[in-house]
């Protein structure tokens, strides 16, 4: 994880609903009881995935968006990052991480896309992430994000960030 926070152009990923896109350019990105949710890909399928199988409310709205953490602007350190292993049947598991942090203010952040899902509704989603399954654990993608230490955060009970959270 130290040699990516050193990396010329690092950055995390955050997918959420396109709702939510006039509150987080206005006041920034919050984090779930102290915990922002990322990628360390910004790869359509790798977001899409991400998005159906983490967040429930995606399938009620009218899209998504991809916020952009840069390292340069945030300075996250490998102390406040975990890796999202929370569950172990997701596919796109391996390029999930969480960073311990309550608020990005919008001056460090970025959206760098937004997917409206127009009539196709959610199931636009399902065939953006489709192409997740083409990538296999030998993928340069794959190799990458597995490659990447960090803490793992996998017991919520004992977790002292996600106690009283």
């Amino acid at each position: 994880m130290k040699n990516f926070l050193l990396e010329e152009g690092a950055a995390f990923y955050h997918v959420s609903p396109l709702q939510n896109l006039d509150s987080i350019q206005a006041q920034g990105l919050f984090g779930r009881g102290g915990k922002i949710f990322v990628s360390n890909e910004a790869v359509e399928c790798i977001m899409a995935a991400i998005a159906e199988e983490q967040i429930p409310e995606i399938h009620r709205s009218e899209g998504y968006i991809v916020v952009k953490l840069p390292q340069e602007s945030n300075q996250f350190t490998t102390e406040e990052i975990y890796r999202d292993n929370q569950t172990n049947n997701e596919k796109a598991m391996v390029y999930q991480f969480v960073i311990m942090r309550s608020l990005i203010p919008p001056d460090r952040l970025s959206i760098v896309e937004v997917i409206n899902f127009g009539e196709e509704g959610s199931l636009k989603l399902s065939r953006l992430a489709k192409p997740i399954n083409d990538i296999g654990k030998d993928h340069e993608l794959y190799l990458k994000a597995a490659r990447l230490v960090a803490k793992e955060f996998t017991k919520p009970d004992i977790d002292p960030y996600w106690a009283g959270n």
